[in-house]
């Protein structure tokens, strides 16, 4: 009898089982554990995998988690998108890929290294192979064409101490501040300060954190729901190395929403998990941002706020140039365990300071289409997502009056270079969505 050898993992939302992932050969596969299935008040892992519909949706739950063969459930080479959407894409890969040893394309063992500090409440880990018992059966079974197989076990090593995941291409930190006086330092399962994300500025472009910083200054001022930020001293960093990793002596600290002090982790996932598209395919089509705008109006327990912040969000985008609003840099977050809301906005970068380099053909095509985007084009896209265009409307007039409003004085205030003062300033001028909108104003 053939055997088949595997290696597994357990998925945890907090302190709740959800499922295994298991490995044997270049075949990884994900399937829900059981009590997780039989729980009627069960956390959302995700929207791709969980339906809220009160009618049907225990059934196509129990489908999506236990259909093997599907591509929720099984890849080949890689890890279903849901999870490979949790590891980052630059730098940090690079990093964590050199801790465990393995390639950055062994996202089974990248999961494995960073499992303890995931994003949101998810926390991976090696299962206990003598207790799974006859569940290795059932992964056998699920792979098999014909007959039965002998399952091997075998383990995964322990998560990399200190490791983490941010998804993302920014080189970024998971820390801890230690001291009131504000020192930081990799987060430990023993720290209960605040925890950030530390954004390290650019080897390529020095200013990166000034810019990021005065973007999400502006989409603040303009009522955008964003994190505590501020700009931070590198030697405030108790880090080995620190220098080979930060090229400036600042770094972009970001408060993290899906971690409060003294309470347990938030779940949260981003706008490809949600869409079931991995992170090469972030820039996706307008149909994905419609469907996860739906989901809300669908599910959210405040789905008209959350409609005014994501229009709100995306006007701000427009106005600064933030060319690179991929549905990465969008996410749900679930208070409760269980409905989603949309998170705080995170990663409002205004992209056209970096324009005109030859790096970025693609944010120069996002460019043109900000340039001639009107009223109506944001209408059809709450029209379609089942939002009212009237009430949308009001919100983008509202949101763009108060960038005219408030903009220009900041501007002159915030640490940016005068060219991109001079560009965003040319926007508020009479961009195509600002004459649209308010049509007096240019009368």
């Amino acid at each position: 009898m053939m055997s088949v050898r595997f290696q597994f993992l357990d998925v945890y939302l907090g302190a709740t089982l959800v499922g295994r992932l298991s490995k044997t050969g270049d075949i990884v596969q994900f399937l829900g554990d059981e009590s997780y299935l039989e729980n009627p008040h069960r956390p959302t892992l995700s929207l791709s995998y969980n339906s809220l519909d009160e009618i049907t949706g225990d059934a196509d739950t129990r489908e999506i988690f236990t259909k093997s063969g599907t591509r929720w459930t099984r890849s080949l080479g890689a890890v279903p998108a849901f999870f490979e959407n949790l590891l980052p894409e630059g730098a940090l890969l690079d990093w964590i890929a050199d801790q465990r040893q393995v390639s950055t394309h062994d996202a089974f063992e990248l999961l494995a290294a960073t499992g303890s500090s995931l994003p949101g409440a998810l926390v991976i880990r090696p299962s206990d192979i003598e207790r799974l018992g006859a569940r290795l059966e059932r992964h056998a079974a699920a792979l098999q064409e014909g007959g039965r197989r002998d399952v091997v076990a075998t383990p995964v090593a322990a998560p990399v101490e200190g490791a983490f995941s941010l998804a993302g291409q920014q080189m970024k930190l998971a820390l801890s501040m230690v001291e009131k006086g504000r020192r930081y330092t990799l987060k430990t399962h023993a720290d209960t300060g605040q925890e950030i994300v530390a954004k390290l500025p650019s080897l390529t472009r020095r200013d990166s954190v000034e810019v990021e910083y005065a973007g999400m200054r502006l989409a603040r001022l303009a009522h955008v729901n964003v994190p505590d930020f501020w700009i931070e001293r590198t030697d405030t960093l108790d880090i080995g190395g620190i220098e080979q990793l930060c090229p400036s002596d600042y770094f972009l600290a970001v408060a993290r929403f899906d971690r409060v002090a003294g309470q347990s982790p938030v779940h949260i996932e981003d706008w490809c998990q949600v869409n079931g598209r991995r992170p090469k395919d972030k820039y996706g089509p307008q149909s994905a941002y419609i469907a996860a705008l739906a989901a809300l109006h669908a599910y959210s327990p405040n789905r008209y706020e959350d409609a005014a912040q994501f229009f709100r969000r995306q006007v701000v985008n427009v106005m600064m140039g933030n060319t690179d609003a991929h549905l990465k840099n969008f996410s749900f977050i679930y208070p409760d365990g269980r409905y989603p809301r949309l998170s705080p906005a995170y990663d409002m970068v205004p992209v056209i300071a970096y324009l005109g380099a030859g790096r970025y053909a693609l944010n120069e095509e996002v460019e043109k289409m900000y340039q001639s985007m009107s009223l109506d084009d944001f209408l059809r896209v709450a029209k379609a997502a089942h939002f009212a265009p009237r009430a949308v409307a009001r919100e983008i007039r509202q949101t763009l009056e108060r960038i005219c409003d408030v903009w220009p004085a900041a501007l002159k205030d915030l640490p940016v270079p005068d060219e991109l003062r001079m560009k965003i300033l040319a926007r508020i001028d009479g961009i195509a969505l600002l004459r649209s909108a308010l049509p007096r104003r240019f009368a």
